[in-house]
Parts: C-alpha cells; sequence; structure tokens
C-alpha cells in the first residue's frame, strides 16, 4: 500500500519536548502554498501555521526526532532503494476550523521529496474533533483509502509525489511535526 502507520516509534519524552516546543515557540506563521516567486496565502486552501525546524538550532526534542527519523529513512533505503539522503520538516499547528484541501507533497519541476511524514502531537484526540488525514489512492485520486486520526505519537509515511491527501477541517487545535525524506543534499 502507498502508506504506513506507526504509534510509539517515537520516545515519549521527545514527544512530550516536541509538544512544549510548539507551545512556546515565537514566530509561528501562516503557511502558503508554492514556491519562491510563485507562494502565496491561501487561506480557503491551506489555514495552518507552521515553523520550521531549523538543522543548525534543534531542540533537544527535535534532534531526538530526527535522529529517529533518520534510522526509518536508512530503513526505507535498505527495503526500497530509495537513495534517500536526508529530512526536513516544520512543527505545525492547526487552530479550530483549520484545513488543508487535497494536494500532493512535490513541487513542480523538483522531485526531491519523495516520502512524506507526519508526526502527531495531541495529548488526547476526539475523533468528533475532526482533523484527520485522509489519504487517497495513487491512481485513482477520488478514492479515499484511509483516514488517520491525529493520535499522540503517531508517525504516518506516505509516498509524497503520488499520495493525494488533504487534512479535514478540526474543531480543536491539532498539533504535529511535518516533514519529508528528500533525495537531494541539504
Amino acid at each position: 500500500q502507498s502508506f504506513a502507520v506507526a504509534d510509539g516509534l517515537v520516545p515519549e519524552d521527545a514527544l512530550l519536548g516536541l509538544l512544549h516546543d510548539i507551545r512556546s515557540a515565537p514566530g509561528f506563521r501562516p503557511a502558503g502554498i508554492g514556491r519562491g516567486e510563485r507562494f502565496a496565502l491561501a487561506p480557503t486552501v491551506r489555514s495552518d501555521r507552521l515553523l520550521w525546524m531549523d538543522p543548525d538550532a534543534l531542540t533537544a526534542a527535535q534532534a531526538a526526532l530526527f535522529a529517529r527519523l533518520d534510522s526509518v529513512r536508512v530503513a526505507l533505503n535498505r527495503t526500497f532503494f530509495l537513495g534517500l539522503r536526508h529530512s526536513e520538516g516544520h512543527l505545525t499547528e492547526y487552530p479550530p476550523g483549520g484545513h488543508y484541501e487535497k494536494h500532493i507533497d512535490q513541487f513542480a519541476n523538483q522531485a526531491h521529496r519523495l516520502v512524506s511524514w507526519v508526526l502527531y502531537l495531541n495529548r488526547t484526540w476526539n475523533h468528533d474533533w475532526g482533523g484527520q488525514l485522509r489519504l487517497y489512492a495513487p491512481h485513482a485520486p477520488s478514492t479515499v483509502v484511509a483516514d488517520v486520526e491525529p493520535a499522540w505519537g503517531r508517525l504516518v509515511l506516505f509516498w509524497s509525489d503520488v499520495v493525494p491527501h488533504e487534512v479535514l477541517a478540526t474543531r480543536a487545535p491539532r498539533l504535529s511535526a511535518t516533514g519529508w525524506f528528500r533525495t537531494d543534499d541539504p
């Protein structure tokens, strides 16, 4: 299948530290769509806020996350021969009413993002709050294959370039760390 879900892969102390980072870090900005000259804020398409994790200034929790992700990267390379070289990511907050319409995680003419990852950081979550990650079939983009609950410590992986996905509207703040395994050099 085109995605994987793993619970308990990231240590509890790292999860708590990441949650602290989200709650205390200044500098969260509204997320946009596009890149470079084509970057634009489009709150009807995407209404989350984010803070990029700087590889040169990681908190202890962020360093622990990237260390764990690096072991996942190595396992993916050994299993699928992907040539993944590094990971990048940001802390993400969807406010109540937040969502992200269906999209793929690959920029046009840039095939460096190969595997997307999302790590959920809400201590508790009620299904009725929404905020699920809806994944679609790669070759049948109108076919829903999964609605993944944003459960504490759950890591979701999927192909960046072929899996359409969206974040359903949330009724409570939805917190995560989100990123990509890339095939280029940092």
